[in-house]
Order: structure tokens, then C-alpha cells, then sequence
């Protein structure tokens, strides 16, 4: 793929993740320096400007991830990615919700593949060029017809997609308090959506949440009533669902400032 000017920032002591990594980044387009420890970085930082810089929370030099607070102030523009091996991504005393709070822009619960880094990589493009940001919406669904679909058409729109195949995985991998617009199957196996729902909207009150089902009964509809904007029937028609995504965001830039609790 032909470099696109953009220049990252690895920080990565293992050598093996930081060349699965850089091939990644090089998929994208993106030109890349590798640092395997916080002194090595805080070099590179001190004499080269970067547009983004992945960095992993545990290194040999900076054990208790203080890596962040220390990247971020020696690059306070760049965008940073806070890198780390740790389930729960979503529980308020993570490693990962308390890089957050050191700077991190956005954040990435290793091991990840492409698909997972590449719509945050668009996300980045897209801030530099605009200034603004890509609204988020996060599909989960243990169909990948389903999954491929929703990517393809929403991606299309100008949407930032991330994917889950089950509701275990959206809670425990993916940041949440980075989505618009939660869009969830309502029949799949391990932690019940029904279920979880309800917890997500006490946590993050101003996220979208679209449930997605063949089967819209009374009861099932009485259910959510707390929880889901909009329930969506399968198969559903594309031009009902954007306009159903559209008419959330539109309703969600009107709210207040989001609070943010503990997902139980």
C-alpha cells in the first residue's frame, strides 16, 4: 500500500507484537518508528513530531504504566492508543480506563487483529484532515453475515464500526464509553443482551442502543422499554435502520454532558 504521510509511534517491548503491529500500520499506509521501553520513546518523542502513538501500558522501564501521562505530555497533539493485555476493559479501576485518564485517546485490549485497529486508525485520519470525529458504532452479533453486512453499509455512510461477535466480548474487549450507538442482537449465547442492556444504559446514559431481533413481541418490547432506544426487526430493511441510527444521534447531540458509572 502506498504511505500516506502519517507517522506512528510503537511502543512495544515485545518484539514479536511490535512487528505484528508495524505490518498492520504498514497495511494501512502509515510510516512507523518502534520503541521497546518508555526511554527509548521519550528519545524519539524529544526529536520527531508523531500523529499517533501506540503504546503498550506494561514496559521494563515503566512497569506501573506511567507510560502514558509521560507520552502525552511530551506530545500533547498526537493522538494515543493505550495498548494492554487485560479483560474487564470497561471496569472503572482497569489499566486501561485509568490510562484514560493519563491522556490515552482511545484504547486497545490486546491481543487485536487488523479489523480492530483499522477502523481507529480511519478514526485518526479522519481527525487530522476534519478536526472533528467519526460517530462510533459498535455491532454485535454472532451471525458474520450479519456482522459483514452492517460494516459494509455503515462503514459506506462515514461511520466508525467495531464488531463483536457476543455481548462477553463487547463488554470485556471494547471501551463502550467510546460508542455512540450500540447495535445488538438480542439471541446469542453467553451474557444475554437483555440482560446486559439495562446495565449499559445505567452506566452510560447517553449511549445509543438499537436491539436487533426476528422475533418483536410485546413482552420482549416491555423488556427494553428501559433500556433500548429502538428495537430493529430482522432481516431488517437498510434504509429503516440508518434512518434509525441517524434520528439516535441526532436526539444524542442534543443531551447533556454524558455521565459516566461502573458497568456492573
Amino acid at each position: 500500500m502506498q504511505e500516506n504521510g502519517y507517522k506512528c509511534l510503537i511502543i512495544e517491548d515485545s518484539h514479536v507484537q511490535a512487528k505484528v503491529i508495524s505490518l498492520m500500520l504498514g497495511q494501512c499506509g502509515w510510516q512507523y518508528v518502534i520503541a521497546y521501553d518508555l526511554n527509548d520513546a521519550i528519545g524519539f518523542l524529544e526529536n520527531n513530531k508523531f500523529d499517533l502513538v501506540l503504546a503498550d501500558l506494561v514496559l521494563p522501564d515503566a512497569p506501573s504504566g506511567e507510560s502514558i501521562s509521560k507520552v502525552r505530555e511530551l506530545t500533547p497533539t498526537s493522538s494515543i492508543v493505550a495498548m494492554s493485555a487485560s479483560d474487564q476493559i470497561n471496569r472503572s479501576d482497569s489499566v486501561l480506563q485509568k490510562a484514560k485518564a493519563n491522556g490515552a485517546s482511545f484504547l486497545l485490549s490486546k491481543p487485536f487483529t487488523i479489523d480492530r485497529l483499522k477502523p481507529l486508525i480511519e478514526e485518526v485520519e479522519f481527525r487530522i484532515e476534519t478536526n472533528e470525529r467519526l460517530p462510533h458504532i459498535l455491532v454485535v452479533d454472532d451471525s458474520q453475515s450479519i456482522r459483514k453486512i452492517c460494516h459494509n453499509i455503515l462503514s459506506e455512510i462515514g461511520y466508525r464500526i467495531t464488531l463483536a461477535e457476543t455481548m462477553s466480548e463487547a463488554l470485556d474487549k471494547i471501551d463502550l464509553f467510546d460508542l455512540d450507538i450500540i447495535l445488538s442482537d438480542l439471541n446469542m449465547p453467553g451474557i444475554e443482551p437483555s440482560k446486559a442492556i439495562p446495565a449499559i444504559r445505567k452506566a452510560i446514559p447517553l449511549v445509543g442502543i438499537i436491539a436487533m431481533s426476528g422475533n418483536v413481541d410485546e413482552e420482549l418490547r416491555k423488556t427494553l422499554i428501559n433500556g433500548a432506544d429502538a428495537i430493529v426487526s430482522k432481516p431488517f430493511d437498510v434504509r429503516t435502520l440508518v434512518e434509525t441510527i441517524e434520528n439516535i444521534l441526532q436526539n444524542r447531540a442534543t443531551r447533556p454532558e454524558q455521565l459516566i458509572n461502573e458497568i456492573a
